[in-house]
């Protein structure tokens, strides 16, 4: 059956904005999101009318990323489909989750979750060629990143310190109920459920000393982006 671990300590998020995909060409610079809550960077491409964001997000914890595209266009509700990778010469398997986004804007995002290995090769790619069922077909200049790099992990630094979070949360009290009863049979994906899809997926929950979630990222995927 699936199973769920919760680390409740400081953490990372997805948001970026922006639009469809087509032309490579940067727009802009690299630009690392301010916020006390969470590591993400993000840059432009494509054209002024069409841009398309990608955007990186770093958890102050694991060697794991999470990667986004987000760009015009419509969808009906969210999909589970198959990402190839190319960073450089090697390419991955991945698997990635397209939904809409909230606002008047048409806006798609596509959120792929990247392991060890695979965010180890993009911290070192100068390209990075992105196909999805979606439709999405689009290379992406990776160089002029080293500077990002370092500001994403001087991030998690600060991240670290201000949250009070090391190998471990130091809290000064634990929590008062039973974290399993907020988890049930109802939230299994019945998308999931007919494709016996299964696994164990691990995540990193920023609680703020008002008791407020600030952030949440994943670490481990299940490998199945709905599950996740």
């Amino acid at each position: 059956m699936f199973r769920r671990s919760l680390s409740i300590a400081a953490c990372a998020v997805l948001t970026i904005q922006a639009a469809p995909l087509s032309a490579a060409q940067p727009l802009g610079e690299w630009k690392l999101e301010p916020s006390d809550a969470r590591c993400v960077a993000a840059r432009q491409y494509g054209t002024p009318d069409k841009p398309i964001t990608l955007a990186v997000k770093d958890p102050p914890s694991y060697d794991t990323l999470q990667l986004a595209i987000i760009r015009t266009g419509f969808r009906k509700g969210t999909i589970q489909t198959t990402a190839t990778l190319r960073i450089d010469e090697v390419s991955f398997d991945a698997s990635a989750l397209s939904y809409p986004l909230a606002g008047k804007a048409k806006r798609v995002a596509h959120l792929i979750n990247l392991d060890a290995v695979q965010a180890t090769a993009l911290r070192t790619g100068t390209s990075l060629k992105i196909s999805l069922l979606e439709g999405i077909d689009g290379e992406f200049s990776l160089r002029e990143m080293s500077a990002i790099w370092n500001g994403l992990a001087e991030c998690k630094k600060r991240l670290v310190e201000k949250w009070n979070f090391e190998a471990e949360a130091r809290l000064a009290s634990g929590p008062k109920g039973d974290l399993q009863a907020i988890i049930s049979a109802d939230d299994y994906p019945r998308t999931a459920q007919r494709g016996n899809q299964q696994g164990k997926g691990k995540y990193l929950i920023l609680i703020d000393e008002m008791g407020m979630v600030r952030d949440c990222t994943l670490l481990v995927s299940s490998g199945f982006a709905l599950l996740d």
